[in-house]
Order: structure tokens, then sequence, then C-alpha cells
């Protein structure tokens, strides 16, 4: 795409110094962007460098740039291979390399090039930066929008580009036309310079492009602001259609190296009864930068492009807002918006919707459109068919209809303009915001994912404590209160699957709200060691144990709220998964106290650990504590996800350190016989406590009976929680 270069065409000078007269012109008229002419003598010339030697490896560069500013894309390429594959390619002729692929649909070759470049450069940030775009490019080729693309009109002898739909009719910049003008001829290209066309009922013109009765038609100038010698175009109207804003040259011009240069500038225009009137000079167009490109936002402000000094690099968009009689300083829109190459053809939606063309961002090849909703996140490509790997700009489209245009050189490089279409359907969302008692937050932040885009953007909620937007068809959202120090997370979800209004609330629960869930036997006894699998909100099922007094207590809110609850403990029932109580989701209490209640299992199953028994000063098992392991043995079979703790305890005769010995041996020795079962060792383990958890008052050098020494000769069971405790 030729015309839209001459934003930034005014760069690139090379150096005067040559071997030879056409070396001379050739560069000259490089230096004057006529580059259509400069392509066949840098051919000449690097033939003869190639055949005799006589020229060095820029000529080939040179030719390779001639060229791709010329749109010979393949021969830019066949050019530049042939320094690289004479091991003469710098950095910037491998990133050149990329860039031709790309515009040629060659995208599986990019890999390989950008591989064998870092081998030699390694430190190359630029190539660092397509080795990890590539993937995103490559995945970018089969990425399908739901837009629809055709084209507007056909056989037109000339190019045109950026339409704008203008009352009933269309405008857009054409160079088919050749208007009478001296010096109508633009060297750069070898066409004629640009200038408005209108088209004035878009409808009745269509339907005569559906008969092929173009003929009717004639294609004229739009007269209603004067037209200027050299390029006008792409120009954008309020929307009330009372102001103007077109591109065209400056009258003064800029000298480079010698080179002169007429840079961009925007010029403004008012409705009035008598016509459009010229407002005053736009106060940031320069001699030394371009400025163009300009589009009113739905506040009034206009975004225009411009590589005025101070931005990311190449052409950068920017924004100023009419404010008490003058335009603000101009605010470029960030490294969220612009790269360090360009960023053109802004169109503000009638929902606030910035798209933009750019070859800065991972796109398919040359310019991209690509898409921003709040100028916080990094734009979003707009798939194909609106993208290809050729330039594709100069995008609108009306919300309402899904109709626009778009501006494309996909067919043998030239210049066209594209009909777009969407599916518009219309969906409202309203998010509420309350309290757990139903009152409205107001000015709170709430935060809307696209999960289908990835993109995000924050929103405060009004008066009413609501916020609505416009969900696009078949996108995904979660919906997402962050929390604060009053009230927990918490979020929802919503699918745009069809027309309508919707509502969805977020209702929040205080930040504090602590649960408890208290566990007892039927004697009202606390039971302590209960295993507790508390689902959460989102599916996962986490584990707990209860304290002492048969408690476990937590903070219940937002993604870590626990909506269900089971229990397991030896000897008594399983309790299966339970809901939490309703007061739990639509109370807006404090505190949360959930009863629980456990039943014993039957007799004939009861692991009787008193049974557990073992003599004085012994660890072998006596037969009656094999058919309690037994239990023990069936009851873990039968909850494979269950771990235990067996653990051995001795009275206090004898020494200290022996009795701890002797407990680790009598628990080893019912941890071996369960393994002996078929039970895996990493689901049970052996603990000796020796004498240091008597039961009763038998320590050292108290006097008491047999039967009481018994009592503390004793195995004990206990669940534990997983090994990755969550």
């Amino acid at each position: 795409m030729k015309h839209y270069l001459s934003i930034i065409a005014l760069f690139v000078v090379f150096s005067a110094n040559s071997q030879s007269y056409k070396a001379s012109y050739a560069t000259e008229l490089s230096n004057r962007l006529n580059f259509v002419e400069a392509y066949p003598i840098w051919v000449e010339l690097s033939n003869d460098f190639i055949q005799k030697k006589k020229g060095n490896w820029d000529y080939l560069r040179k030719t390779t740039e001639a060229a791709r500013q010329s749109e010979h894309f393949e021969e830019a390429l066949k050019w530049n291979n042939q320094i690289i594959e004479n091991q003469q390619g710098t950095e910037e002729d491998y990133l050149q390399a990329i860039e031709l692929n790309c515009l040629l649909n060659h995208h599986s070759q990019i890999v390989s090039i950008i591989d064998a470049a870092l081998v030699k450069f390694p430190a190359s940030t630029k190539l660092v930066e397509w080795k990890k775009n590539a993937p995103i490019i490559i995945e970018q080729i089969n990425e399908k929008s739901e837009y629809k693309v055709e084209l507007f009109s056909k056989n037109k002898s000339g190019e045109e580009f950026a339409a704008y739909p203008f009352r009933q009719g269309l405008i857009y910049v054409s160079n088919q036309f050749d208007n009478g003008f001296a010096n109508r001829f633009y060297g750069r290209t070898g066409q004629y310079f640009t200038d408005l066309i209108y088209i004035e009922n878009l409808k009745s013109y269509e339907e005569e492009l559906s008969k092929k009765k173009t003929s009717l038609f004639k294609d004229v100038s739009w007269d209603g602001i004067k037209r200027t010698n050299p390029h006008d175009g792409p120009i954008s109207f309020s929307s009330d259609l009372t102001r103007a804003y077109i591109t065209t040259n400056q009258t003064v011009e800029d000298k480079v190296n010698s080179v002169k240069f007429s840079r961009l500038q925007l010029k403004m225009y008012v409705k009035r009864q008598a016509g459009w009137i010229e407002k005053d000079v736009f106060p940031f167009n320069s001699e030394k930068y371009s400025t163009g490109h300009a589009v009113e936002d739905t506040s009034g402000a206009i975004i225009f492009a411009s590589d005025r000094p101070g931005g990311f690099g190449g052409v950068d968009l920017y924004k100023t807002t009419f404010i008490d009689k003058e335009w603000t300083a101009p605010v470029n829109l960030g490294p969220t918006i612009n790269s360090e190459k360009d960023e053109l053809f802004p169109y503000i939606s009638s929902t606030g919707v910035l798209y933009f063309a750019s070859n800065g961002w991972p796109g398919m090849g040359g310019l991209d459109v690509f898409y921003s909703e709040n100028l916080q996140q990094n734009p979003i490509h707009l798939g194909s068919p609106i993208n290809s790997p050729a330039d594709d700009f100069g995008f609108n489209v009306n919300e309402e209809t899904g109709k626009g245009f778009l501006s494309s050189n996909r067919n043998e490089w030239k210049d066209q303009i594209f009909s777009i279409s969407k599916p518009v359907v219309n969906i409202d969302l309203l998010v509420k915001l309350q309290n757990c008692n139903g009152k409205a937050l107001r000015s709170y932040s709430v935060l809307i994912r696209d999960l289908t885009t990835k993109a995000s953007f924050v929103q405060r909620t009004n008066e009413a404590g609501e916020y609505g937007f416009k969900p696009k068809f078949e996108h995904n959202y979660n919906i997402v209160f962050q929390g604060n120090a009053l009230f927990g997370a918490d979020s929802i979800y919503f699918e745009a699957k069809e027309d309508g209004k919707f509502t969805k609330t977020l209702q929040l629960g205080f930040k504090e709200t602590v649960t408890t869930i208290r566990v007892k036997d039927l004697k009202n006894k606390p039971l302590g060691g209960v295993m507790l699998n508390l689902k959460l909100k989102n599916g996962k099922i986490i584990k707990k144990i209860t304290a002492k007094d048969g408690t476990y207590t937590w903070v219940n809110e937002g993604v870590n709220k626990v909506d269900a609850y089971a229990a397991n403990l030896i000897n008594y029932q399983d309790l299966p998964m339970v809901k939490m109580p309703i007061t739990e989701t639509s109370g807006c209490i404090d505190t949360i106290s959930v009863p629980v209640k456990m039943t014993p299992i039957q007799r004939k199953d009861f692991i009787n650990l008193d049974l557990i028994l073992y003599a004085y000063n012994k660890f072998e098992l006596r037969p009656e504590s094999k058919l309690e392991l037994d239990k023990l043995v069936r009851y873990m079979k039968e909850r494979p996800d269950i771990r235990v703790e067996l653990s051995s305890h001795t009275d206090s005769r004898g020494v200290a350190i022996y009795n701890l010995d002797l407990s680790n041996n009598r628990s080893k020795s019912c941890v071996e016989y369960i393994i002996s079962k078929g039970i895996e060792s990493t689901r049970i383990i052996a603990m000796g406590y020796g004498e240091s958890q008597l039961v009763n008052k038998c320590a050292d050098d108290v006097p008491c009976t047999e039967v009481e020494h018994q009592q503390n000769r004793r195995t004990e069971l206990k669940l534990l929680l997983p090994t990755t405790v969550e």
C-alpha cells in the first residue's frame, strides 16, 4: 500500500557518495522516494556487482528497498535472499527477510529465519521479540472472525482506499483521476495524486453494482471542500457531520540532506449554511514532521497519527481535546497502543472502541487491523478475513448494522475498498453489585474479563450500584469483584449467546464472615480428629482436621467459599457431602456456626483400640489385636483416599528412653501387619511416644494397679491430611 507511507516516508536518506553516475542518480531518486524509477537502475547496478564485482553489497540492499517500496515484494525477497545466502546478512537484512516472508504469506519460513539470525545476532532485541511473537503470528493465520469481506467495486483503473460514510453516501480516497493540474503524477508510485471521491447514494450504487450496471454511475470528486494540488485524504467527520478532518500535504517544504519534502498536515472544517469553512490551523502541524489521519471520539476529542518527536518509534497515535477555545497538548496513547513501528488510520466506533492499523504489533504481515476497548490492554488482532498477509487498513464499522469498509492491497498489491459485515446481536448486560443485605454498592470497581479475547477492563458502578455494557456475541465473560477491606472477592460467569437484556448480580459477603463447623457425637461430646472434606465454590475439594473441641474455623469468602462439606472419623459413619446451610449464602452475619452430628458405626465393625494390647515389656501382637487391625485394614480399603497415623504408648515403668524405643517397635509391628494385608506403606505411618502421653496418674514413682498401667500400654489411631495440604 503505497499511499499510507507518505506519512512516514520522509526518513530514509541514502548517502550521496557513489561510485558512478548511475549510483548517484539512483540514490537521488530513492532519496526523493521515487522508487518506481529508482528500482530498475538499482537492479542494473546490482547485477553488475554480482557479475563483475563492481560496487558493493549495499547495491543489493538498495535494490531490495526500492523493490519493496514500489511493491515488487517477490523481487525484494529475491535480492534480500542473495545477501543472506552470500553470508553478508546484517541484523536488518534478516529482519527484512522475516517481514517480506510474512507479506508473501510464507509464514512457515519465518521460524527458521529467526533461528538462523539469532545464531549470528543473539543479543538482538528485535529478533528476540520476533522469536516470542512467531507462535502468535502463526496462530493468527487460522483465527477466523465473524466478519465477511467482499470487494466493494471492481475494474477500477487506479487505486482507492480509506472509505468513510457520509450522509447517504460514501467518500473515499482515489488516485484514478487526472483533474488537469500540473505535475499530477506522484513519482513514488507513477500514479496520479490522490483525491476525495464521493458516491452520493450508497444504496443505489450498491444496487446497480449487484446488477452489473456500474456504467450508470460515475465517480466524481467531492466538491464540499476545495481540493488541493498534492494528495488529499483520508477524511473523517464528527458523528453529527458538522466537523470534518482532512489529511493533505503542507505547502511549506522541509529539506533533509538537500531533498525537499512536503509533510502531511491536518485541516479542520466546520459546516455552516454557506458550506464548509476551514477552521484555524491545527496547531500541531509542523514542517519538520507529519500529522494526519484524525478521527473524533465519542467525547469530542480527536485521535490523530504523527511521527512527531518523543514517540515510541515510527508513527504513533495521539489524543487532543478542544477545551477553553484551544487544543490541549497532544497525549501519546502509550505503549499499550503504540509500538516502535507505525500505528495509522484510527477509527472510533459509536461504542467508543478504537480500531487502527499497525505493523508493529504481531500480525499476519504488513499493516493489520487491531482494536482496543479501553487503551489499558495491548490491542487485539481482528483476525481474518479482515486481516491478510498484505496491508489492511482504513477500517470502519457501524456497530448497529454490522456493516462497514476496509482497505487492503491483498489483490495484486493494489489498494482496493472492501465491504465488510458481521452478525449484529443486540445483547445488553447489567451488572449489579450489592452487599449481602441487598444494598447497592456505588462507586465500586468491577473487573470485566473477556475470556474469548483475554482482554479485561475495570469499570465503576453508578449511583444504583450498577454498570451496563454490550458483550460481544459468542464471547464469554468473567465479571469479578476483587475484594476490599470490607467485602470478600466474588465473581460470576456470563456467556453472550443470544439477543436480550440480561442482569447478573454480585452479592458480596463481609470479608470477616467466619464459618465454624462443630462436630459432636450423639451424646453431644465434641469429636476431634474428624477429617472434613470441604467443597469450594469452584468445585475443588480441600481436607481439614477438627481440633480437640470438634471445631474447624475459616474465613468464608470469594473463590474460597465453601459450598458443601463431608466428614470421616474412624468408628463413625461417614457423613456424605452436605450443602452448607442456606444462611451461609443468603444471610448477612459476621459468624456462621454449622453443627454436625456423627453416628457410631455398628458394633461388629467397631475398631476396639483397647484390644490392641501388649504384654509387659513386649511388642509382639496378641491374637485379639490382629482381629482389630483386620477391621482397620477393611476400613482403609473401603476408603482409598485416607491416611492414618498409628501410635503406640507405654506405661511409666522402666527407663524413658527404653520405653520410647519399645513404643516405636510396638507401632511398627502394627504397621507391618497392616501393610502385609495389602495397604500401601504411604497411607499409614508408625509413631512411638513411650511414656510421654499417659492417660492417667501413673507417672514415675506413683503407685498404680496393673489395670491402670495397662491403660497406658495402648495403641491409638488418627486420620491424617494428604501429603500435599491445601
